[in-house]
C-alpha cells in the first residue's frame, strides 16, 4: 500500500514524481490504504489528498479504514461525521509539516510540473535550495491580507493568488478526489 511510507528526511527529488509517496504508489499493486483517525486529521493533510489524487489518476483501488473497520464494508457503517468531512475535503484547506511541500503540491495541481518550483528557492541548476539536507525553502513569504489559512493564520500571498486564479480547476480536482 502506498500510504505506508515515512517521507521525513528523504531526498525530495527535483519534482514531486521523485517523492517517496509517488514512488510507493507506482510500485503498489494492491492500491492505497487510507486509515482515518478519530479526529479526521488525515483529511487535513495535503500529502494524503495528493496521494488520493495520484491513485485516482492511475486507477489504483483505494481502501479506507476507520476505528470501526473498513469504510463502506457491510460490517462497518460509514459515520456521518466521516462522510461529511469527505464531502467537504478541499485541498485549499489542507496543510503540510513543511510550507514548501504545500506550495509545491498546489503549484503542480494548478500549473503542472513546469510550475512546480514557482515560489520556491532553487539554485542555478534548478534544484531546490534545502536546509538540513531535505527541507525546501519558500522564496516568498509575503502574506495575503484578508486570506486566512485555517491552521496557520495568515495565508501566503502566493497560495492566495493560486486559489483566486485557479478556483475552477481546484474545485474540479476537489470534486474528483471526494468521489474516489
Amino acid at each position: 500500500y502506498a500510504f505506508a511510507n515515512a517521507p521525513f528526511g528523504e531526498d525530495p527529488g527535483v519534482c514531486l514524481r521523485d517523492s517517496p509517496s509517488h514512488k510507493a504508489l507506482q510500485v503498489s499493486t494492491d492500491g492505497i490504504l487510507l486509515v482515518v483517525d478519530r479526529d479526521l486529521y488525515v483529511l487535513e493533510r495535503i500529502w494524503c489528498w495528493m496521494e488520493v489524487h495520484w491513485s485516482m489518476q492511475r486507477l489504483k483501488p483505494m481502501h479506507v479504514y476507520s476505528s470501526a473497520g473498513r469504510v463502506g464494508a457491510a460490517v462497518a457503517a460509514t459515520s456521518c461525521r466521516l462522510a461529511d468531512a469527505v464531502d467537504a475535503w478541499d485541498v485549499r484547506r489542507t496543510q503540510a509539516s513543511e510550507d514548501a511541500d504545500r506550495r509545491q503540491i498546489l503549484n503542480l495541481l494548478v500549473g503542472g510540473e513546469l510550475h512546480e518550483r514557482d515560489g520556491l528557492d532553487t539554485n542555478l541548476d534548478g534544484n531546490f535550495v534545502v536546509l538540513e539536507g531535505w527541507r525546501k525553502q519558500l522564496s516568498d513569504v509575503s502574506v495575503a491580507s484578508g486570506h486566512r489559512h485555517q491552521n496557520r493564520g495568515q495565508e501566503y500571498l502566493h497560495e492566495a493568488q493560486l486559489f483566486s486564479t485557479h478556483a475552477d480547476k481546484l474545485t474540479k480536482r476537489n470534486i474528483a478526489v471526494r468521489s474516489k
